[in-house]
């Protein structure tokens, strides 16, 4: 792990420097273009990914921090992975998101947790479906949920999805990406469960607000 984050660190570098002054000459010619916005954002990601290679020496401690704006955070998290999943013709359903306000745990770990059940949606949905998002409090707490359309996932690897390394497809993934999430869940004292049926799978999330 510690190999892998002094390895990114510095082309990391070199990425933003280099976005960062596109950017600034963009935004200085024409602000409002869509270039200028697309170059912030992937200033921002490169951000998340110093975080995320921070995380991974970290992988086993608690999230400290204030809260986040998670309902902002998520609709960050949409725009940048709609061009992605727009090319294969999928939609990013987002009607179902509402404004939570600020919950528990960091950027980084809520992140962790957005892009990569978003990303495992958008990946594993049909080629012209659509993606079901929804961000809403109920008697539960804090809801985080993806639905997506496709076949139902395999028993042999249902029963190890949130294993490192385990795989449901070759979509050029890692298979680390639900471990994480689950690990981040596990430390915010959230749950996550899985619907596996045919033509449905969705991954739900659950944190419940302590009481007031």
């Amino acid at each position: 792990a510690a190999s892998l984050a002094h390895e990114l660190k510095n082309p990391l570098s070199g990425m933003k420097a280099l976005a960062q002054t596109v950017r600034e000459e963009l935004a200085a010619a024409s602000p409002e273009s869509d270039q200028a916005r697309d170059l912030a954002l992937i200033v921002e990601q490169i951000d998340r990914l110093h975080g995320v290679s921070r995380e991974i020496l970290d992988f086993a401690r608690a999230p400290e921090g204030e809260g986040v704006e998670l309902t902002a955070l998520l609709r960050g998290t949409l725009y940048v992975l709609g061009h992605q999943a727009r090319r294969r013709g999928i939609e990013l359903d987002a009607s179902g998101v509402e404004e939570v306000g600020r919950v528990a745990g960091t950027s980084a770990t809520w992140q962790t947790v957005l892009f990569n059940l978003l990303l495992n949606a958008a990946q594993h949905a049909p080629a012209g479906s659509t993606v079901g998002v929804r961000l809403h409090r109920d008697d539960c707490g804090i809801v985080f949920a993806t639905e997506n359309a496709g076949p139902a996932i395999p028993p042999e690897i249902a029963d190890r999805l949130f294993e490192p390394f385990v795989r449901k497809g070759e979509d050029g993934g890692t298979g680390l990406g639900l471990a994480l999430v689950a690990q981040r869940i596990r430390e915010l004292g959230g749950t996550i469960e899985v619907v596996n049926e045919p033509g449905r799978i969705v991954f739900q999330v659950c944190l419940r607000e302590p009481a007031a």
